[in-house]
């Protein structure tokens, strides 16, 4: 099946045919504006149907849909681990939640190209057998690093779950004076997104960057879990971009240690905080002098 942009009539039908003989779970997103206030919905299989060729429908049991009654959503699944998605107007009866199937079904894009401009991240071990493994990270977008994160940088709809994550998470590490745990607010605001439908079922993205300083570095990810290991040493090299240049750069080598995990209450998004260690100090010096990003 080529899917490189959208599917053909064949196999849309071919798609719809596979939902009704096969449960089928659904994320429902709204697709307007104010999507930062409607938080993303997973559907379950069983809530789910397909009606004819033209009509999804969800039970009415999924209460946390009425937001999005009269919207422009967005429908994403899996079909043999392919990322599909539809996008169309939610409405509601008596009988449940319907949204009309349109003629071309679209394929989930993969992970955009990160900008050359762009900080990068390559933590690199040794696995068995001597074999190098290495795992790619970028900085999240809308997630500023080196600098200290604000809880008006959480979605309004997303604040409440966000602090409550963040008093959770505070009551379990031990403080000392002038300790500064302004970090687990980008960790809680992280772990409160949904799992999205990515492009290839089960394919391993970069992990994300959302918080860094000259101490520590905090990673996330949603389907790499457990890539890093608590009180394991990694190698961490980071490059940052020299002016304007796409070629020029500045490389960090240093060792980091996982200190600690953190994962939402469904475990399928989890945030990895690693301390440096061995850092030089001319490399210590850039990082305290680098500019939010």
């Amino acid at each position: 099946m080529n899917l490189t942009e959208g599917l053909n009539t064949i196999e849309r039908s071919i798609v719809l045919d596979y939902m009704k003989e096969n449960a089928t779970p659904v994320t429902v997103t709204i697709h307007e504006k104010d999507s930062t206030q409607v938080f993303p919905v997973v559907v379950n299989a069983s809530d789910v149907y397909v009606a004819g060729e033209e009509t999804l429908r969800m039970s009415n049991n999924v209460r946390n849909l009425l937001p999005m009654v009269g919207k422009s959503v967005k429908i994403s699944f899996y079909y043999n681990h392919v990322g599909l998605y539809f996008i169309n107007t939610l409405v509601e009866n008596q009988y449940g939640y319907f949204i009309e199937v349109p003629q071309k079904l679209m394929r989930v894009a993969a992970r955009k190209v990160v900008p050359k401009n762009a900080m990068t991240a390559v933590i690199s071990y040794s696995a068995h057998g001597n074999k190098s493994v290495s795992i790619e990270a970028y900085p999240k977008k809308d997630y500023v690093l080196f600098s200290v994160p604000k809880w008006n940088s959480v979605e309004a709809a997303l604040q409440s779950t966000a602090q409550d994550l963040f008093e959770h998470f505070a009551y379990r590490i031990e403080i000392h004076e002038n300790d500064d745990i302004s970090f687990l607010i980008s960790v809680s605001r992280y772990l409160c997104q949904r799992l999205l439908t990515v492009a290839v079922e089960g394919t391993a993205e970069p992990l994300d960057i959302i918080y860094i300083d000259t101490e520590k570095i905090v990673f996330g990810c949603m389907n790499q879990l457990d890539s890093l290991k608590v009180g394991n040493e990694y190698k961490l090299c980071l490059k940052f971009p020299i002016g304007a240049s796409p070629i020029l750069r500045r490389t960090i080598t240093v060792g980091i240690i996982v200190a600690d995990t953190y994962a939402n209450a469904e475990g399928d998004i989890q945030c990895f905080l690693c301390n440096f260690k061995g850092m030089k100090a001319e490399d210590f010096r850039f990082l305290q002098e680098k500019k939010p990003l």
